[in-house]
């Protein structure tokens, strides 16, 4: 894992997330999804949300949060190993 892409994300943890959150965050690409993938690490979405600034955008809900997929391989490609891609 890139040390700053450690450092930027460490940046976006807050009090008491640090011992759950496990790195590298894992985005899931399901076949069914034609131009979606997801999350469904709570945690991890919410620090990703911090780190990426999305606002109320892609809310974490029914025990995922949704993103689209040209975002998802966006997010893998900057996030240097902290986040992976797997597919399913």
């Amino acid at each position: 894992m890139d040390k700053a892409v450690l450092v930027r994300l460490s940046g976006s943890v807050e009090q008491g997330e640090s011992d759950a959150l496990r790195l590298p965050i894992t985005l899931l690409f399901a076949s069914d999804l034609e131009d979606a993938c997801y999350l469904t690490d709570e945690v991890a979405a919410a620090v990703l949300r911090r780190a990426e600034g999305f606002g109320p955008a892609f809310p974490f809900r029914e025990g995922r949060m949704v993103l689209p997929a040209s975002l998802g391989v966006d997010l893998v490609s900057r996030y240097k190993g902290a986040i992976q891609q797997v597919f399913l």
